[in-house]
C-alpha cells in the first residue's frame, strides 16, 4: 500500500445540498481504479483535480491490449479525471479544447477517479484536456489541471473471428438469459430467483410483466403503464432517469437486485454500486404497479436523534434514496430529500447484504440517539459497524441542512469513529482515548489491509487512513476509509511507549 506521512492533516468534508423538490445536479462519482498520478505536496483541504492517463482507443473497445471488435468504429479520446484532494469537488466542468467538448460532472470524491469519452476529430492529433479551466473550484493546486496529448495514428484492433451461424440442434431453448426485447428502453430489468419479473422504462412509460423461461421474450405477457397513472409520491421515483441518461455509460450488469441493462447516453462509468442502484430502484417502480405483489425493499435504515436543540428522523432506502424529517413544530430542513453518493452507495450496500439485523438506543446526558437496521445479513454487526452506520445518519443530516460541515477539532470524521469505537470496546469515557497519530494511507483491497475472518477482499484501491490510538496504556491502530463507514482494527495491541498517553 502507498502512504503519504502527513501528521494531524486538517480535513474538511464538504456536502452537496439538495433540492428539497429532488435532485438538482448530477451525482456521478464513479469507482474506477484510480491512477497514478504526482501528490500533492499541500496541506490544504481542499479538492485537487487532476486529468492524466490520456490515450487514443476505438470506440467501443475497453482499454488495453488483446481486444477484437466485431467491425471498425470511430476513434474516441479517453481521459481518467481524479479528484486527489482531501475533500470532494462539486459541479465540475472538464473541457477538450481541440473539439470545444464540454462536460458538466456533478461531483468526485475524495481519491476517486472517472474516465471520460471525447470525440477524437482533431486535425493535427493534438488533444488538451482541461478540468475547471476557469477556477471556479478553490483547489489545493491550480496549477495541474491541464493535460496535452499528441494522439499517434492508430493501429486498428483485429478484427473477430466469425462465429459459425450453422444451425444447432438442441433441445429445450433456455431463455432465462436472452436479452429482452424492448432494446429502446432506457432502463431494463430482470428480477435474479427462480420467479422471473422484469420491468422496462422509457420516458414516460414502463411495461412489466414476468418473463417465463419456457417462451421466449417475444411472447412474455407483458403490460404498459404510464407514469402519469402512478402516486404523486413516485414522481421521486420518475426524476431521477433523466439525469442518469444524461450521465452514465451504457452498461448491462448483473447485480443482487437483478439484472440492469441500462442505455444511456452519458460517458461516467458507473461503479458497481450505483447500477445496484437502479436495480433497487427498477424494484420500487415495479412495487407502485398496483397488482404488483413485490415489495420495494423498505429502509434498511431508520434513525431518531434527539436534544435540546435537536430532533429529527433519518430514513435510507434501498435504492439509495434519503429524507432528513425534523420532529420540531414548524421546521422544515432546505433539502430533506436526497440520495446516497456513489461512496456511500458501497458501504451501503456492503452493509444491507451482510449485517444482520439490529436497534441501538444510546443517550448521554440531553443527547439520545436510536437506530435501527433492517437487513437480510447474517453477520452480527461490531460496534465498529453500528458507529460507521450512525455516522452516515449524522452526515445526511448536516447535508439536509445545506451546510459544510468539518468532523471538528481539526482531523477526519474517521478519527473520531475509531477514537468512540475504541473507547466503547475496553468500556472506558472517551477523554482517555488519546489519538497519536493518523496518517493518509491508498489501500490495495476493500478490506483496507485488514481483512476480517472469511472475508473476501475486491482488489479496489481506497484512500483511507492509519489511525493510532492510546488507551488502558496500550497502542491500538486503526485502518480506515475517509469518511468513516469502514473502521478496522489492525493487529493486536502494543504496550505504548512512556509518554505515549493512555
Amino acid at each position: 500500500m502507498k502512504s503519504t506521512r502527513n501528521g494531524l492533516v486538517p480535513i474538511i468534508i464538504t456536502i452537496l445540498s439538495l433540492s428539497a423538490c429532488g435532485p438538482v445536479t448530477i451525482v456521478v462519482p464513479t469507482g474506477a481504479p484510480p491512477i497514478t498520478v504526482q501528490a500533492s505536496t499541500t496541506s490544504s483541504s481542499l479538492p485537487d483535480l487532476v486529468v492524466s492517463n490520456v490515450y487514443l482507443e476505438m470506440r467501443g473497445v475497453p482499454g488495453g491490449s488483446g481486444n477484437c471488435v466485431p467491425n471498425y468504429a470511430p476513434y474516441e479520446i479517453r481521459a481518467m479525471l481524479q479528484n486527489q484532494g482531501q475533500a470532494p469537488a462539486y459541479n465540475i466542468r472538464v473541457v477538450e479544447l481541440s473539439a470545444s467538448t464540454d462536460l458538466q460532472i456533478g461531483e468526485l470524491g475524495t481519491g476517486q477517479s472517472m474516465e471520460l469519452y471525447f470525440p477524437a476529430t482533431s486535425a493535427s492529433g493534438t488533444y488538451s484536456v482541461s478540468v475547471d479551466s476557469l477556477n471556479t473550484i478553490p483547489e489545493a493546486n491550480e496549477n495541474n489541471n491541464t493535460f496535452s496529448y499528441v494522439a499517434p495514428t492508430p493501429t486498428p484492433p483485429v478484427l473477430c473471428t466469425p462465429v459459425d451461424a450453422t444451425t444447432v440442434a438442441t433441445t429445450a431453448p433456455d431463455y432465462s438469459n436472452t436479452p429482452l426485447p424492448q432494446t429502446d428502453a432506457m432502463i431494463i430489468w430482470q428480477s435474479a430467483g427462480t420467479y422471473c419479473q422484469t420491468a422496462s422504462f422509457w420516458a414516460d412509460h414502463m411495461t412489466y410483466g414476468s418473463c417465463p423461461p419456457d417462451l421466449p421474450p417475444a411472447q412474455w405477457p407483458l403490460s404498459t403503464l404510464a407514469y402519469a397513472q402512478l402516486p404523486e409520491y413516485a414522481k421521486a421515483y420518475t426524476s431521477r432517469y433523466p439525469i442518469w441518461m444524461k450521465a452514465y455509460a451504457p452498461f448491462i450488469a448483473q447485480t443482487p437486485a437483478g439484472t440492469v441493462t441500462f442505455n444511456g447516453s452519458g460517458y461516467v462509468i458507473a461503479t458497481e454500486a450505483e447500477q445496484r442502484m437502479m436495480a433497487e430502484w427498477a424494484i420500487y417502480m415495479f412495487s407502485e404497479i398496483p397488482e404488483s405483489s413485490t415489495s420495494g425493499g423498505g429502509m434498511p435504515i431508520s434513525a431518531h436523534f434527539s436534544s435540546d436543540n435537536t430532533c429529527f428522523d433519518v430514513a435510507v432506502y434501498r435504492d439509495g434514496r434519503y429524507r432528513v424529517e425534523s420532529c420540531f413544530s414548524g421546521f422544515t430542513y432546505p433539502a430533506p430529500n436526497g440520495y446516497l453518493d456513489a461512496n456511500e452507495l458501497l458501504y451501503f450496500y456492503r452493509w444491507a447484504d451482510t449485517l444482520d439485523s439490529y436497534q441501538t438506543v444510546s443517550a448521554v446526558d440531553t443527547l439520545s440517539f436510536v437506530n435501527i437496521f433492517r437487513t437480510d445479513g447474517l453477520v452480527a454487526p461490531t460496534i465498529a459497524d453500528k458507529l460507521s452506520i450512525e455516522t452516515l445518519v449524522l452526515n445526511l443530516e448536516g447535508r439536509a441542512k445545506g451546510q459544510n460541515p468539518t468532523s471538528g477539532r481539526g482531523l477526519p470524521a474517521a478519527v473520531f469513529v475509531a477514537q468512540r469505537a475504541l473507547a466503547q470496546q475496553l468500556g472506558i469515557p472517551l477523554d482517555q482515548i488519546q489519538i497519536k497519530g493518523t496518517e493518509n494511507v491508498d489501500y490495495p483491497d476493500s478490506c483496507l489491509g485488514a481483512p476480517k475472518p472469511n472475508e473476501v477482499c475486491t482488489q479496489l484501491a481506497i484512500s483511507g487512513l492509519r489511525v493510532q490510538l492510546v488507551g488502558q496504556g496500550f497502542l491500538y491502530e486503526f485502518h480506515t476509509d475517509a469518511a468513516g463507514y469502514d473502521i478496522r482494527q489492525f493487529g493486536d495491541s502494543q504496550p505504548a511507549l512512556q509518554g505515549a498517553g493512555g
